[in-house]
């Protein structure tokens, strides 16, 4: 379905069976993330690089190496189910992130300690549950302009991605997220949720509340006074 907003831009909405929504998410997915590579990361938070096939091939072995020492580490993670028995004999916590149609077994495990923080993401991100179901794009006179990818499951969404092409005019990502959820509470959903390690700011504006303060200061973006941090939350809203 193909809209028309104003100020010259046009809406696009696509489902998986529609012809060209592959195609969408992908041009969506590349924007979001060169839109990322503007943001750095907190040098104070070690973030050791992750080996999936490794991990998945010896859970056990993978925390004994990446846990030594008795400093503070925090896990994300949507393999909960089988870090729970390993993690919790070593001291961890844990608290469950209650998506309402994100990945399911998705966590935080947290050791507290004393030194530099270490930070691991452990995400399934072809995850079946979480596969893309709506797909929302925005065109100006110039091409592509931006647009945001999210699962629906029963009546909630989970949002994955949502960008605008750099040099937008203000307001535009506030005008995305409108059609988005006009668009999908037309479709029955209730409930929408997710998590960003550089956006916090944005959706409150939009009247998301944060659900879980993960990492504080995680990510940080250059302004004209000064660099702005952002933490790493878990947000969501009742539509």
């Amino acid at each position: 379905m193909v809209s028309p907003g104003t100020n010259s831009l046009m809406f696009e909405i696509l489902t998986p069976d529609q012809t060209g929504f592959f195609r969408a998410c992908e041009k969506v997915a590349q924007l979001f993330a060169q839109r990322e590579a503007e943001f750095g990361f907190n040098p104070e938070i070690d973030r050791p690089a992750v080996s999936m096939p490794e991990f998945l091939a010896d859970q056990a072995g993978w925390v004994s190496s990446a846990i030594s020492g008795d400093g503070p580490v925090t896990i994300l993670t949507t393999w909960s189910d089988k870090l729970a028995p390993i993690l919790r004999e070593r001291g961890f916590a844990f608290r469950p992130i209650a998506w309402h149609a994100g990945p399911f077994n998705s966590g935080i495990f947290r050791r507290e300690g004393a030194g530099r923080e270490r930070y691991f993401e452990l995400v399934n991100e072809e995850a079946p549950e979480i596969a893309p179901a709506h797909v929302l794009t925005i065109h100006d006179a110039h091409g592509f302009a931006g647009g945001a990818i999210s699962a629906l499951r029963d009546n909630a969404a989970w949002l994955a991605v949502m960008c605008v092409r750099p040099g937008m005019p203000a307001g535009t990502g506030s005008r995305l997220w409108e059609a988005l959820v006009r668009d999908i509470a037309a479709r029955g959903i209730g409930r929408l949720d997710l998590g960003t390690q550089t956006a916090e700011r944005f959706y409150q504006h939009c009247g998301m509340q944060v659900t879980d303060r993960v990492i504080p200061r995680l990510r940080w973006r250059t302004a004209p006074d000064g660099k702005v941090w952002n933490d790493l939350v878990m947000m969501g809203i009742d539509l």
